[in-house]
């Protein structure tokens, strides 16, 4: 099977029979409206789901799968994580990335390997790259050009600019 990528999380049912609320892990909301196939894990199988129809209220997108016609039948899919193949994602604009490619990145700073990227926190304002040095001590710093100089996917390398320093965590 083809490498999945996480996109969203089926968060509750709609008001609306057979259809889920979605929590979005993507900047790219019209990307919902296009999906056809989707893959869930069911009981410790993943799973093909066919998207029969999407729609948006306000904020909230809903997915409704084909088969799936009422509360009864999605239940069991609330909480559950949704992913698509490499041929599903988006094209990303220059200077944008997958959070899944940043992670496990070398942070350098200057001459010095800080560590690796762990994970990110993405916020209103700006994301925030939390990284984890050789002594297992997180750091944070903003992912914004005021801190970051140049990330290389390829490489999996983030160079930060020398004049910013990250924040270590207290514990």
């Amino acid at each position: 099977m083809q490498e999945l990528f996480l996109v969203a999380e089926l968060s509750s049912a709609s008001k609306k029979d057979g259809y889920l609320l979605i929590t979005p892990y993507s900047d790219f909301r019209d990307r919902y409206f296009d999906l056809d196939l989707v893959y869930i894990e069911v009981f410790g199988v993943v799973k093909e789901f066919y998207v029969e129809d999407v729609f948006s209220i306000n904020e909230d997108i809903a997915l409704k799968f084909r088969n799936f016609d009422s509360f009864e039948d999605i239940q069991f899919l609330i909480g559950k994580k949704v992913f698509i193949t490499s041929d599903e994602l988006v094209e990303l604009p220059e200077n944008t990335f997958f959070i899944h490619d940043l992670i496990g990145s070398v942070i350098i700073s200057g001459q010095v390997e800080l560590g690796i990227l762990k994970e990110v926190i993405q916020l209103p304002a700006n994301d925030i790259y939390i990284g984890i040095d050789s002594s297992g001590k997180e750091f944070k710093f903003p992912a914004v050009k005021d801190y970051v100089e140049k990330i290389n996917i390829r490489k999996k390398v983030i160079i930060l600019k020398q004049s910013c320093t990250v924040l270590y965590d207290e514990n």
